[in-house]
């Protein structure tokens, strides 16, 4: 039976994540699915799934922009140190690390 009140921060998930970040830390936006795919060496395809992924566990956020539309509020730029791959945690709604 699955656990649904916890999550599963698997190595692409993470790495893609912190990635994220960064980026957005050094160049004050976020990257593109291209960018994220050109540094992974993965398909479009593959870095918009992951991306979304991380949207619905609530990671990230998406903004109105369809080129640059991942953002991250404060609250999570700042979970990010907090985080493990390979690593299960609750749920958005009862995380208390975050």
């Amino acid at each position: 039976m699955k656990n649904d009140k916890y999550i599963y921060l698997s190595e692409p998930k993470f790495k893609t994540l912190k990635f994220i970040k960064l980026y957005i830390e050094k160049h004050n936006f976020s990257p593109t699915f291209a960018e994220i795919s050109k540094k992974f060496l993965w398909s479009r395809a593959r870095s918009g799934k992951i991306v979304s992924e991380l949207y619905d566990l609530g990671f990230i956020s998406k903004g109105i922009s369809s080129h640059r539309k991942i953002e991250m509020n404060t609250e999570q730029m700042g979970s990010v140190a907090n985080l493990n791959m390979n690593k299960s945690y609750p749920k958005i709604e009862s995380r208390a690390w975050v």
